[in-house]
């Protein structure tokens, strides 16, 4: 899922993802991902932000996860790659961890938000207790 700021509709495709892992792991392991994205437009101070958010029915958790170096993206074919130790879950009641949450991905050229790619998180509960999460490809809708 990918939504566009104003004015920048189209202005970036999508076009592979690749999120580690791809099977079910424990809720605070690490997670990487590598995008390749095509952009009709040369994007200078170009940087990701990544977020966890998690909704309860009360509040909305937050969780910074980090960004990318800024860069230069060229109109045409570009990559990048992002790692996170872990997504830091202090302080989030676990029933409020067993929803769906999101991982937003949002692309930034200087202070204009470009683009937000929304990867959708399942999280569930083994019989052992550990809280487990699945990510979606935002390309297999």
């Amino acid at each position: 899922m990918a939504s566009s700021s104003s004015g920048s509709e189209d202005l970036i495709e999508l076009r592979r993802c690749v999120l580690e892992p791809s099977t079910p792991a424990p809720i605070d392991a690490p997670v990487k991902l590598a995008f390749g994205f095509r952009s009709k437009k040369e994007l200078k101070e170009a940087y990701w932000e990544f977020k966890y958010v998690v909704d309860s029915a009360s509040k909305r958790h937050v969780i910074e996860m980090g960004v990318t170096p800024k860069t230069t993206y060229v109109a045409g074919e570009n990559t990048f790659e992002f790692e996170a130790p872990k997504i830091d879950i202090t302080g989030v009641k676990p029933s409020v961890l067993l929803n769906v949450g999101l991982l937003c991905c949002t692309l930034f050229s200087g202070s204009e938000q470009i683009v937000e790619i929304k990867i959708v998180t399942q999280v569930t509960k083994r019989k052992d207790g550990t809280l487990m999460r699945l990510m979606f490809d935002p390309l297999e809708s």
